[in-house]
């Protein structure tokens, strides 16, 4: 337990550093952190959390629908769905924001840019690896529930910037955002076979960090996810489940400690008074 504790807490101030690297295992006092003149300039990607946290009604952000899947649907084909016939989704949006001082750019996927897979279903390039939507139960286990295959990233407005990219040049411009509504394709997760219960459902943008077409990386990845905690409930089996926010639910530690699935903040601060009293 003190060591998991440890881990979490070094995972928590090596995230915040402007030098992170998700490989880095020991502390060898070479983390930099905002406001030191060191700190790179560099793009820095976050999830509006308030797209996501089903507040000040559940309905504000999600909706259960159903959703008929066939066997050449593109929602089957691309692993949106973990089954065919009926699926009861949970569909939702997310907004991402470049809040860093230089542009997250990915180039354009005619001209060969990395990272790109080109959807038949759809017509058009997405970008892999970009973002994701994960279900946890209460014990930590990540739950098969469908997966959104890739994104097409763009400047779909801006709050201190100059909107740049668009289908055929992707990226988000600092200043500028991007969201994926929830009548978007694949913006969901699949519930059909999700026993009732307790879950924590969390998403993840650019979570390997992976260079951009300029060859630049994040800043900062503590603020690439977001979560909301939900309840499942059915009157009968088969049912298209009854789906409710949960005002909170424990923090789950992968293997490594790092904290993958949070609340808040507060969770963290937690963490690190814990790990005080314990060693």
């Amino acid at each position: 337990m003190a060591d998991n504790l440890y881990r979490s807490t070094f995972w928590l101030y090596r995230s915040l550093s402007c030098n992170y690297s998700p490989l880095a295992v020991i502390d060898d006092g070479s983390c930099i952190y905002p406001g030191d003149p060191d700190c790179p300039l560099g793009p820095d990607l976050t999830l509006d959390s308030t797209y996501f946290d089903g507040l000040p009604y559940f309905s504000s952000d999600f909706s259960i629908e159903s959703y008929n899947a066939d066997w050449d649907d593109c929602a089957f084909e691309e692993a949106c769905v973990t089954g065919v016939g009926t699926r009861y989704v949970l569909k939702f949006g997310v907004k991402i924001d470049n809040i860093g001082d230089v542009d997250y750019h990915l180039g354009s996927p005619g001209d060969g840019a990395p990272g790109f897979i080109y959807s038949p279903c759809h017509g058009h390039w997405h970008y892999a690896d970009y973002g994701e939507y994960i279900l946890y139960d209460e014990f930590g286990n990540e739950i098969p529930s469908g997966h959104k295959n890739g994104y097409a990233v763009m400047d779909v407005g801006c709050f201190d910037g100059t909107p740049k990219y668009g289908g055929g040049n992707m990226g988000i411009s600092a200043g500028c955002y991007d969201i994926y509504g929830r009548g978007t394709s694949c913006q969901w997760v699949d519930l059909t076979d999700i026993p009732d219960g307790n879950y924590t459902l969390v998403a993840r943008v650019n979570w390997l960090n992976n260079p951009d077409a300029d060859g630049n990386t994040e800043i900062n990845l503590s603020n690439n996810w977001t979560s909301v905690c939900i309840n499942l409930e059915r009157d009968a089996p088969g049912d298209m489940p009854t789906v409710t926010r949960v005002d909170s639910c424990a923090p789950y530690y992968d293997c490594y400690g790092e904290i993958l699935v949070r609340q808040n903040m507060i969770v963290m601060a937690n963490v690190m008074a814990l790990h005080e009293l314990v060693i």
